[in-house]
């Protein structure tokens, strides 16, 4: 039977070629974003236990539950616009999550359950569950944030993203010095997160701002 797609061993080789050095040439980006659209605050959250099994294994219960629909929809929309955004970037598949431990009434598991379908859609075994902020300023301080086998995205709450509210109820003009954006930038940062809407980008301490508009990330 004849093949389909047929290739001589001179086109093979120039396209594993294209193929390595495309990846070779790709930058580990870190990526952080805020979790997605989320119902009033606690005890409105539904209580009930989700067993959520990671790609290496491990299984995480969720107690509460926290996202709106939108909150849901979005996080499944990322996890298959991701990969492409990343590629279309020269931006390495995603190595590392990093994210909110979701596993006790005391800790919100939002930004969990919008990262979650990307740890599935992309099979990444490398899923750090953190407890608190100052657990990740401790790793941002000692440079154990970034993966060597490609990107890292850390999904989190707007308070350790950005800054806690004042007595007003609103947030600062600009993120915290000791915030996550404020740790990870070496520049001023006035861009507010929507939630999961605004993928802040980092290589090095350069920073580029992407958006999710009409499904797609720009």
């Amino acid at each position: 039977m004849k093949a389909l797609f047929a290739y001589n061993k001179n086109e093979l080789e120039r396209m594993v070629f294209l193929s390595r050095k495309k990846y070779m040439n790709m930058k580990n980006a870190i990526i952080v974003i805020r979790h997605g659209d989320d119902l009033s605050t606690p005890p409105a959250w539904p209580a009930y236990v989700v067993s959520y099994t990671l790609p290496n294994g491990k299984n995480v219960n969720v107690p509460h539950h926290g996202l709106k629909q939108d909150g849901i929809d979005r996080a499944n929309l990322l996890s298959t616009i991701i990969p492409k955004w990343l590629s279309d970037n020269g931006y390495s598949p995603i190595a590392r999550v990093i994210t909110k431990d979701p596993t006790s009434l005391d800790y919100t598991p939002n930004p969990f359950e919008t990262i979650y379908p990307t740890i599935k859609q992309s099979s990444i075994n490398d899923v750090v569950l953190l407890q608190s902020l100052s657990d990740i300023q401790k790793s941002i301080s000692n440079n154990q944030i970034s993966s060597s086998e490609g990107s890292t995205i850390i999904c989190w709450d707007v308070e350790g993203m950005w800054s806690p509210k004042d007595s007003s109820g609103n947030h600062t003009e600009n993120p915290l010095p000791n915030s996550i954006l404020g740790m990870l930038s070496s520049s001023q940062i006035s861009t507010y997160p929507v939630k999961a809407g605004t993928l802040y980008t980092f290589v090095d301490t350069s920073l580029k701002i992407f958006n999710v508009i009409n499904n797609q990330i720009v």
